[in-house]
């Protein structure tokens, strides 16, 4: 999470087209270089953002709803053939 948050802020500037020229002290948005590297930025941040929510919060709740339906289904089954062992004695 951290390395996916500091990257993506480190792109930030770039994405927003930002230009910072620490030795003039000038900071201006645009330039002749920033079309393309603004939108590598957008792409890269974009993607790494997406994989980041996709690996760390849809895939654990997709299994977690796995284990819980295998976990229903096992009990639901169990009690199943509990009821058909008792019908199955009384008559």
């Amino acid at each position: 999470m951290l390395t996916t948050v500091t990257t993506v802020l480190g792109l930030l500037p770039m994405a927003m087209a930002w230009n910072i020229d620490l030795l003039k002290r000038d900071f201006y948005t645009g330039g002749p270089g920033t079309q393309w590297w603004q939108e590598m930025a957008s792409a890269i941040a974009g993607g790494l953002i997406f994989a980041t929510l996709l690996t760390l919060m849809l895939t654990p709740g997709l299994l977690m709803i796995q284990a819980n339906l295998s976990q229903r289904f096992r009990e639901w089954r169990a009690a199943g053939v509990g009821r058909r062992e008792s019908l199955g004695r009384a008559s």
